[in-house]
């Protein structure tokens, strides 16, 4: 996952990458927490919202649209409910 605009943390994926031996117990720590518990932490929705020009005059609001930049870990979280939702979908033919 190459991250080039880090969420209102500023944290980027190389680092972590790079430290991922020492992080990967704690972080799945508070990922199962999330599970178990069916919540996320706050600290995971917060999201920056920026504007992100499409085309056209860039003096007109509607010539943009908002993006969000979340944390990298939520990131990870969303990808790891979105793999055991499809699975599970999948495996009831849903």
């Amino acid at each position: 996952m190459k991250n080039k605009s880090p969420g209102y943390d500023g944290i980027c994926a190389d680092p972590i990458k790079a430290a991922c031996d020492s992080l990967i117990s704690p972080l799945l720590h508070i990922l199962n927490l999330s599970y178990l518990k069916g919540t996320v932490p706050c600290e995971m929705k917060l999201a920056q919202v920026v504007p992100l020009f499409k085309k056209g005059s860039p003096k007109e609001i509607c010539n943009y649209r908002p993006i969000s930049r979340l944390p990298l870990f939520s990131k990870i979280l969303e990808k790891l409910v979105h793999k055991r939702l499809y699975n599970y979908l999948s495996a009831k033919n849903v």
